[in-house]
């Protein structure tokens, strides 16, 4: 996530590392069967919303 946050001229600072720990949980999860394809979306949207309040331009 970080690495397309700098694509586009922003960082996710110091959060980065945690919301890409989030973001590959929720995988595991889903990919072993935990969560339904309907928690999978709501926690999609969630880190997404996460990701974007984090998003800082360059300074």
């Amino acid at each position: 996530m970080e690495a397309q946050a700098n694509h586009s001229g922003y960082t996710l600072g110091e959060d980065a590392n945690r919301l890409e720990k989030i973001k590959n949980a929720r995988a595991m999860l889903f990919l072993h069967g935990v969560l339904t394809e309907s928690e999978n979306e709501k926690i999609i949207k969630r880190i997404c919303d996460k990701v974007e309040k984090a998003l800082k331009p360059f300074d």
